[in-house]
């Protein structure tokens, strides 16, 4: 019989460091869900694109906010503001930065869209 699986963000599977974030991991097999910590200051197209090497974030995201707030402009333009209680769905091309002087704390759960589809799939 399946057992509950109980995991600590204070003692993550795999820890990402940037000049102003970290991004803890938890994952469950094939499954996994991160939280990312982004200081004020932080900006993907900043702190993460040198490494990445992509004109903007090629990851798909699905995010509840925590705390603080997250502006995200889209490559065709179009942006907007998450705040706390906010979910989003962020497709892939994007840029992003941490809004104001307090750090925006966020849950992601990649793949999410993936697992939504297969369980309305018969």
């Amino acid at each position: 019989m399946p057992s509950v699986v109980i995991k600590k963000f204070s003692s993550p599977d795999e820890m990402r460091l940037n000049t102003h974030g970290e991004v803890d991991i938890l994952r469950f097999g094939d499954a996994a869900v991160a939280r990312s910590v982004f200081a004020p200051g932080w900006q993907w197209s900043r702190d993460v694109k040198p490494k990445a090497g992509t004109k903007s974030c090629a990851a798909a995201h699905a995010l509840y906010v925590l705390s603080g707030k997250m502006h995200i402009v889209m490559d065709d333009g179009s942006e907007t503001d998450i705040a706390p209680g906010d979910y989003a769905l962020v497709p892939p091309g994007h840029d992003a930065w941490t809004v104001g002087d307090k750090e925006c704390v966020v849950f992601d759960v990649p793949g999410v869209e993936k697992e939504a589809e297969r369980a309305t799939q018969h």
